[in-house]
């Protein structure tokens, strides 16, 4: 389409109302302002022009003459000839319509060049036509019909904020900054913000300008990485006194806590002496010895079993009355009770010795934290998380009461007596396992160029705060140590021993605290090439602060803080 412009000015007649003057001037309004090329287009600036009459005389055809012949046009679009200045400077790619200007020194809708706009404003409705007079509601409506549109290559957008995700369409120029009536304000901000990325441009090769605009990315989701805009195979794309600016990346989850060990069961309590003696006083008591108490037990196997508890002590294998036995030691070592002496006539038996305590289990280590590196694809970073503390150890088993001494009677008519037997020893407790690692921290990028570069004028490219790296979750608590069995009572109104106590078992130890993740860090841009500031003109990178490590205070347990640059290149 041959694209003209033609000098005209809005004139306010006497005897027709304000309202229709103005309303005449809002139909002639321009789209760019440029200085006067002194040409002349065929029309007098100088002269009234009627707007509805566009230079026709007489109910003739569109020529007009222009009083040197010089000065007509041809072709009935009653603008002047391709090539001249004025149409040179309406149809350069650097131009920036002011619609809401006056005068000559302007190229107007009415003339053609206006057509190549569409408008877009926080009043508008995404059915209308995209007029100035009926603007669109959103930059995505007005670049879907603009692509279909061979006539309007530039979408002019009112100051505020669109929430939306655009997608750049080649050779489609974004202009914001336009105040009320449509006057271009260069100071005037158009903020578009409503995802992760916001923009986003897939082989704009052709020259395709963003002017005004600040695109901001959303803040992440939790762990999650944010991108304010994607340039993917794109060499065309224009930053003029544009910023890109990227959201905060997502905190990392903490580490989930340790499980609590299980605890150790109770050692069994050791058999009673027996009665000597029947009903009828008859000793029947030599073939039927206590039982000594068996060790406690943990779920966690046989590493935490409680020794079990001594035989009671009676007559050995000669026939005489002997002491009682030691303990079984624990498992972990725990040593069992000593067995009670012998008795005999006025000299009294001993009771057990009471078996050792289990020890208690180690605490497991802490796990470190996660470090600084880390890789992006899919728009995701994915960076260090902290290492897994480790399980506690399992508490020992205790000692097993020695059993009780028998008893000799030596007297007329007599009764050996049976010891009481040594009570279990009590299981050890489990361990419990070690907290899980933080997670790293999501990253912030405010611009990734896949296979891509982008002309900057006046831009700036700045990341936001990296997100937080996890806490490591604390250890599992160890279970208890189950309690030692009871020793035996040895026979009623004899002299025998009672049996010992088993020894309690050990605590499980505490699980290790997972260790922080890393933090997330934090590009101006994220590009797949190398690339060198210098490579993208009138541009200022500004990467923002990595995100801080998690963790407490600065030892082992704490994430490396995530890594800060202007310019990241990686695959």
């Amino acid at each position: 389409m041959n694209r003209h412009t033609k000098r005209m000015r809005c004139t306010s007649w006497i005897g027709l109302t304000l309202a229709l003057g103005l309303a005449s001037c809002a139909e002639s309004v321009v789209t760019a302002e440029f200085p006067d090329a002194g040409l002349d287009s065929g029309v007098d600036a100088s002269e009234d022009v009627d707007p509805e009459d566009s230079g026709r005389e007489d109910g003739g055809d569109s020529d007009t003459d222009g009083g040197g012949g010089d000065g007509g046009t041809d072709g009935g679009d009653g603008g002047p000839d391709e090539g001249t200045p004025d149409e040179e400077a309406c149809l350069s790619e650097n131009v920036i319509p002011n619609p809401g200007r006056q005068g000559s020194e302007a190229c107007r809708p009415s003339q053609g060049w206006g057509t190549r706009a569409y408008f877009v404003a926080s009043y508008g409705d995404d059915t209308n036509e995209g007029t100035l007079q009926h603007p669109l509601a959103t930059i995505g409506r007005a670049l879907e019909v603009a692509s279909g549109d061979p006539e309007r290559d530039l979408i002019l957008v009112e100051v505020g904020t669109y929430e939306e995700v655009v997608e750049l369409r080649e050779g489609v120029h974004i202009i914001g900054g336009y105040a009320f009536g449509w006057l271009h304000d260069p100071s005037g901000r158009v903020v578009v913000s409503g995802g992760r990325p916001t923009m986003v441009g897939e082989g704009i090769e052709a020259t395709t300008r963003l002017v005004n605009l600040d695109i901001v990315g959303e803040d992440a989701l939790p762990g999650e990485t944010t991108v304010a805009m994607v340039l993917r195979d794109s060499q065309g794309v224009v930053l003029e006194n544009a910023r890109v600016q990227g959201g905060r990346g997502g905190q990392g989850a903490a580490g989930a806590p340790g499980s609590a060990g299980g605890n150790g069961s109770a050692g069994a309590r050791g058999g009673n002496a027996p009665d000597r003696r029947n009903g009828v006083g008859i000793c029947t008591n030599q073939d039927n010895p206590p039982s000594p108490g068996a060790g406690g037990s943990a779920t966690c196997g046989g590493v935490a079993r409680g020794g079990q508890g001594g035989h009671a002590g009676f007559r050995d294998e000669d026939g005489d009355v002997g002491g009682g036995s030691a303990g079984v030691n624990g498992a972990g070592g725990a040593s069992g009770g000593a067995g009670g002496r012998r008795g005999i006539d006025s000299i009294s038996s001993g009771d057990g010795g009471q078996g050792a305590a289990g020890t208690d289990g180690a605490p497991g280590d802490s796990g470190t934290g996660g470090d600084a590196g880390g890789s992006f694809a899919n728009l995701q970073w994915t960076g260090s998380r902290g290492e897994d503390g480790g399980v506690g150890a399992t508490g020992g088993g205790g000692g097993g009461g020695g059993g009780g001494g028998g008893y000799e009677d030596t007297g007329w008519l007599a009764c050996d007596s049976w010891g009481g037997a040594g009570g279990g020893g009590g299981g050890g407790g489990c361990p419990g396992t070690g907290g899980q690692g933080g997670e790293y921290g999501g990253a912030s990028i405010a611009l990734v160029l896949e296979n891509s570069v982008f002309t900057g004028r006046s831009a700036q490219v700045l990341g936001g705060e990296g997100g937080r790296g996890g806490d490591g979750g604390v250890g599992g608590d160890g279970g208890d140590g189950g309690g030692g069995g009871a020793g035996g009572n040895h026979e009623s109104g004899n002299n025998s021993g009672f049996g010992g106590k088993g020894g309690d078992g050990g605590d499980g130890g505490q699980g290790g605290t997972g260790g922080g993740g890393a933090g997330g860090p934090s590009f101006a841009i994220y590009a797949t090439a190398p690339l060198t500031e210098a490579d993208l003109g009138d541009v200022t990178l500004t990467p923002g602060p990595g995100g801080e490590g998690g963790g407490p205070g600065s030892g082992v347990l704490k994430g490396a803080t995530g890594r800060s640059a202007a310019i990241e290149v990686g695959p």
